[in-house]
Parts: C-alpha cells; structure tokens; sequence
C-alpha cells in the first residue's frame, strides 16, 4: 500500500523543456577589431558537431562590444550553413536591440535571436555574418583565447570575399594565427523534442484564403494593433499542453516575394492568452478579450529577403516571429494579440486571410485591428491565416487496476516513439533512470501501459521521454 501510495502521489511525467541555449564558441580574451566589408565580406567559422546525438540549434547572434549596441544603427546579418552542400539552413538578422547574452570575455557580450530549433546531426557545419561596406563594429580579434562548449569542436576560421550578400564562407584566413569572433550561435544537446505545426483557420491547410491583410507587415509610418481570436475547433486539432514556439503566414496568390530587403520593425510584440470571452462575444477592448496573457515576443523583429514567396496556390508558410518564450496552450479558444510600430520599409505585403463574410467568421474565428501601437481598442477586420508551430508536452495519468499499475499518456505526437523511464530516485538525472517500456503513441497521441505491483520493491517514479 505504501508502494501504491507513493507511485500515485510522485509519480512524474517530464519532457526536456525549449531553454536558451549554450554559446557554442566563445572568446575569454581577445584584441578589438574593426572590420568593413567594402565589395562584399562574409566573416565566420567551421564547426564540428561532435555530440553522439547531435544538437538543437535555437540561437544565431553577432558580437557586441562593451555590450551597448552597435554603431550607427548597424545590423548584421548571420547564416548557419550545411559545409557539405552549402544547404544555407538558418538566417537571422541581427539588432542592437536583440536579447543580450554573456559572454566569458569581459569586453562584451553577445546579441542574439532566436531562431525555429533546429536538429544538427553530427558533421560539419559552417557560420558567418556579413560585414558592414562602411562603419565597422568591433569584433573580437587576434590575439585571443576562445573556448568551445561541450557537443561542438571548433575547427577554423573562414571568410568569403566579393558576395554583397550574405555567403557562406569558403576561403581561409589571410594570415597564420587570423581570428576574427563575429558571429555565434546557441544550442542545446540533441535531440529535438517532436514538433508539429497547424493551420489555423484549419479548413485553410491547402486551400487560399478569401482575402489579404497587410495588417502584421505595415510599412514606416503605420504602426498596428490587431487581435485574433480562433476557437479549439479551428485550430486544426492543437493538443493541449503543447509548447506553442513560432507563427508563420503566407502571402496571398498572384504576389510577388517580400520582402525584397531586410526589414526591421524597431518593436514588435506579440501576446498569446486564453480566452475571456467567446467569439460571437468578443468585446472591441483588446485587453478585456484575454486571460493570463504571456507577452511571448518583445523587442526588434527583422524579416530577411524573401522570407515569403509565391509561385504556389497557396503560397508556402514563411516564418515570422520565433518567440522568446514558448507559450502553453491551455485548451479552448485562443487569442493572439500582436502590436507593432511599423517597419523601416517603405512597403508592405498583403498576406493570406479570410474575410468576415467567410463561412465561420464570428463563430470559430474573429479579429479586430486599430491603426495605432499598444491600441487599447479595435474594429472588425479580416483574420489572418496562420501556421502554429509546437513541440508536444504529453500528459499522463496513472491509477490502479486490481494488481497493477496503469499509466495512460496523452497528447503525444500520433505514431511517434516513448521511452518510459523509472527510478527510485525521483532526484536522479534521467541518464540514470531505467527504461521500462519503449513504443509508439496511437493515432491519437495517446499510449496505455500496465504494470503488475511488486510489493518487495520500493516505490517507483516514472517519467516519460520523447527522443
């Protein structure tokens, strides 16, 4: 009975949680260096991963001397590259108003953005960032000390000259004993937890919406706030306790590619929140349509060239805002909320959207727009067609049936692999726990398993793990 007790009581369910990552190679002392990239300058490194199984990249950043910014309003675009095919697999562009990172040299610390996970296998891989024509920011140069963190191996440095654009370097280094610290990149240990991704209003999956918005791309001088709300129906079956970490969208059919250049809104934020009201209720007040709001993205956004493209019907999802903190959904309606003081372009672009004359306007879907930053009120407008990307969060249960202790999971990724681990000691790392039972969630992301109780034993702890 004590057995029983304890089991019922402590049993755990755990996935490795998103966190901000480990700056993968990082000086501890260096000289200051000023470098311009007149005719074109690419400045990076080569990287070995060198973790058995591999790791999560979720961070591309650019050095930032005496950790105030960078001169002359610069921005620095940084690329991670596959070195085998030259396959450009992440890009961000970076800001001085990017999160801020330490760094192990004193001199500075790091600027970083976060960026969609992504799994590196074990190989080798390539970073870089291109350098400004004119007005050079410091970077941490030769003679310096750097240190890389466990899981990657650093191999050399690298440069492309003549690309005005971002390149993935491929040429050594001028002079024996070159260092140049530009661009880094964050990481956790691999592998990835499963991620999926749902179209909201979902009936929209493969089919062009009945209507555009140019509302979440508005150009200098037109700053925004806009609400949407969906219910749980049009969410495209999001499970509940997912770990929701980015939105993409699309543009409308017959467009053009955009942006054409980098753009930059000086502030962006975007809220996720749980439903006060229900959708044919909701009221014109933004703030009083929301319950337990998490501001999941703050601060400067930048969308590198091309981010959305055409050519297709409906055009491919790009990504537009990759959060800073994941948000949880809690199940029923959910509401975004996204504000913004315009961009630094002169133009903007019309993105995929149903109109409020479509078939479930009002009842599965709504939102509301006003033509000022942090509005406190809004108007009916058109809802924005969007792809939702999360990790699965499973949830379990357990109870006893005669003998035997049952263990029901839930809201799993449908068809993927569990590990269930046990200890009797629930402090242990998870290196340490016993597997139990490996298998696959149903089609429904759920998985039942049974164990007869030993009463010689002493209490078990469980948790569960997605490889």
């Amino acid at each position: 009975m004590k057995t029983t007790i304890l089991i019922t009581v402590f049993c755990a369910v755990v996935l490795s949680a998103a966190h901000a990552g480990t700056i993968a190679v990082d000086p501890t002392s260096g000289v200051e260096g000023l470098v311009s990239g007149n005719g074109g300058l690419t400045l990076g490194w080569e990287f070995q991963v060198s973790a058995t199984n591999g790791i999560v990249v979720d961070g591309l950043g650019f050095w930032d001397y005496q950790s105030d910014g960078f001169l002359f309003g610069q921005t620095f675009d940084v690329g991670l590259w596959d070195a085998s095919s030259g396959t450009l697999l992440r890009e961000s562009v970076i800001t001085s108003a990017s999160t801020l990172e330490p760094s192990l040299d004193p001199d500075g610390g790091w600027r970083v953005n976060a960026v969609s996970p992504l799994y590196l296998a074990p190989g080798h891989y390539r970073i870089g960032a291109l350098m400004p024509v004119s007005g050079a920011n410091n970077i941490v140069s030769d003679p310096a000390t750097f240190q890389s963190a466990s899981g990657v191996s650093f191999v050399g440095f690298l440069r492309q000259i003549g690309s005005p654009t971002l390149a993935m370097p491929d040429t050594g280094p001028p002079y024996l004993g070159a260092i140049w610290f530009g661009p880094t990149f964050t990481f956790t240990l691999g592998p990835a937890a499963p991620s999926g991704a749902v179209v909201a209003p979902g009936n929209y999956i493969a089919t062009s919406g009945t209507g555009g918005l140019n509302t979440l791309l508005r150009n200098s001088g037109a700053p925004r706030t806009y609400q949407m709300q969906f219910s749980a129906a049009a969410l495209g079956g999001l499970p509940v306790g997912a770990r929701i970490t980015e939105l993409r969208f699309r543009l409308i059919t017959n467009s053009v590619a955009f942006p054409t250049n980098t753009v930059t809104w000086s502030d962006y934020q975007v809220t996720l929140a749980q439903a006060a009201n229900s959708i044919s209720a909701m009221s014109t007040n933004f703030a009083a349509n929301m319950l337990a709001p998490v501001l999941v993205k703050n601060g400067a956004l930048s969308l590198s060239a091309n981010s959305f493209t055409t050519g297709a019907n409906p055009n491919q999802f790009g990504s537009f805002v990759v959060f800073d903190t994941p948000y949880v959904y809690q199940g029923g309606d959910l509401v975004m909320l996204f504000s913004h003081t315009g961009s630094d372009s002169a133009s903007a672009a019309f993105l995929d959207a149903v109109t409020s004359t479509t078939p479930g306007y009002g009842t599965d879907f709504r939102a509301l727009s006003a033509t000022s930053f942090n509005a406190a009120d809004g108007a009916s407008t058109s809802v924005t067609i969007a792809q939702i990307v999360f990790t699965y969060s499973p949830g379990a249960a357990i109870f006893l049936d005669g003998t035997n202790v049952v263990i029901v999971g839930t809201n799993g990724p449908p068809g993927g692999s569990y590990h269930l681990m046990a200890s009797t000691n629930s402090a242990l790392p998870i290196s340490q726990w016993t597997p139990v039972a490996a298998s696959q969630f149903d089609g429904s992301g759920s998985f039942r398993f049974t164990n007869a109780i030993n009463a010689d034993l002493p209490a078990w702890f469980f948790r569960i793990a997605l490889p």
